[in-house]
């Protein structure tokens, strides 16, 4: 879900009424077969500026203020969460376990 890369950015109804505050949805929106964030021609995300920040930082997708991480749920199973290991900006030491722990809370709570 990188800007710079063709990831797919489903919203639910509350992101959209956040990002109405800040764009135009009309022109960032893409309904056919549900509501995504629409890319641009380089596949970028549309709400990345020329400066190569986002201009809906305060109201971005949960899935953008998530990322590199997401939540994967297979059926029945325990959730996991997953790291894209191609993100180039993540850096840092490895989390400790209450780190992690906080993190699956955070992530299970946006995927409510």
């Amino acid at each position: 879900m990188c800007c710079r890369n063709p990831y797919r950015v489903d919203l639910g109804e509350d992101e959209v009424n956040r990002l109405a505050g800040e764009v135009d949805v009309a022109e960032v929106l893409d309904e056919r077969t549900s509501i995504v964030l629409m890319r641009q021609v380089d596949d970028a995300c549309v709400l990345l500026g020329h400066d190569l920040r986002c201009n809906a930082y305060q109201v971005r997708p949960i899935g953008c203020r998530n990322y590199p991480f997401r939540l994967e749920v297979e059926d029945e199973e325990t959730p996991r969460i997953v790291r894209d290991l191609a993100c180039p900006g993540f850096v840092g030491p490895p989390m400790d376990e209450s780190a992690y722990t906080m993190l699956v809370e955070q992530l299970t709570r946006s995927a409510r």
